[in-house]
Order: structure tokens, then sequence, then C-alpha cells
């Protein structure tokens, strides 16, 4: 289980595809059946709260949100047919992604985080 965990975290700390797996870790569909399976089961969301309401205490607030607001980051994309925007205040061509932050800047909802990170 160490291992698919630390496969798991090598894709979220760099970037990696699914493919790209080094041979090093677990076999790459054991690692998804067990990133899916936890998914599914909410284990991931509960993590995600217990790790944010503990940065929350860390830093002298209460462990629970009490308001939120809109972070957004301008993204460029290539020219592939998709639908694409322009940012004029950081002359941008491209997307706005959104999330929802806490006072301190913490994303509140972690669906949101995977759907960007799964795009």
């Amino acid at each position: 289980m160490r291992e698919v965990l630390n496969a798991i975290l090598y894709l979220v700390r760099t970037g990696c595809p699914w493919r790209r797996l080094p041979r090093e870790f677990a076999p790459r569909s054991t690692v998804y059946g067990y990133f899916r399976r936890f998914w599914r089961d909410g284990i991931w969301h509960r993590i995600w709260m217990i790790l944010l309401m503990d940065a929350r205490e860390q830093t002298g607030k209460e462990a629970s949100s009490t308001a939120g607001m809109v972070d957004s980051q301008s993204v460029k994309i290539a020219e592939s047919g998709r639908l694409r925007g322009y940012d004029a205040r950081k002359k941008i061509n491209g997307r706005q992604r959104h999330l929802v932050t806490d006072i301190l800047g913490l994303p509140l909802n972690l669906e949101q985080i995977l759907t960007l990170w799964n795009r």
C-alpha cells in the first residue's frame, strides 16, 4: 500500500501522466485502481478536509471556514480550436480557471482541484 501511495503522490507532485509512471512503482493499473477506489469511497475528500482543518488551526483560525472567495488564474492554451478567451489585464490568450478558497487562500473544494488537474 505504501508503494501505491508513493506512486500517487509522485503523480500529483510531478504532474506526470499515468502512462509515464516510472517502473520503480507498482503497475499503473494497480495505482489507478486504488486511486479510483479512494475517490469513489470519499477517502481523498476526508484526507483533504482533515489537512485543511489542521492547516487552519496551525495559523490560529477556526478549523471550519466561515467565509470563502473565488480565486482565478489565467492559463495559456495551445491554438487547438477549443474555446479560449483573452485576459486583457495579463495580456494572455487562453482560459481562466476558478477555485473557491478560504481567507488564507487554501482551496475549499477538492473536486474542483482534481477536475482541473485531469483536463
